[in-house]
């Protein structure tokens, strides 16, 4: 019983925040998109992999290529 509950619940909030966004897009309620519609928003929200992996790439470069050794480990303090 328990695990029906759960997923009854984790449907509804998941209809909640899909209808938030659907609104916060402007878009309306999901019974007026369009599969076309639809698509095209996933494709505006939604990066290729390749295009995700190459951000995570370059933010994790940026973040690890500083000069910067003040850290608590620094031994020339």
């Amino acid at each position: 019983m328990f695990n029906i509950m759960f997923l009854l619940t984790q449907t509804l909030l998941l209809n909640q925040v899909w209808r938030e966004f659907l609104r916060e897009e402007g878009m309306g309620e999901p019974a007026d998109i369009s599969a076309k519609q639809y698509f095209e928003l996933w494709q505006q929200k939604i990066r290729s992999p390749e295009a995700f992996n190459a951000l995570l790439r370059q933010q994790s470069k940026d973040a690890f290529s500083g000069d910067d050794v003040s850290g608590p480990y620094n031994r020339e303090s």
